[in-house]
């Protein structure tokens, strides 16, 4: 059996995802295809906290 886990963007919760590689530590890296979302790449495990979105907003 094959599972899955639901990605959505973490700005606009978007389920427009798509996968665009890898960080340098392996973990998968995605982008959003909403246009008028202002989330480049993002993902769901951060090595390094101060990257993670609800970390960085001012």
């Amino acid at each position: 059996m094959t599972c899955y886990q639901e990605v959505s963007c973490p700005e606009c919760d978007s389920k427009c995802i798509t996968n665009t590689g890898h960080s340098l530590y392996g973990e998968p890296r995605y982008r959003c295809q909403e246009p008028d979302c202002l989330t480049e790449t993002f993902m769901l495990k951060y090595r390094y906290r101060a990257c993670e979105p609800s970390l960085s907003k001012h």
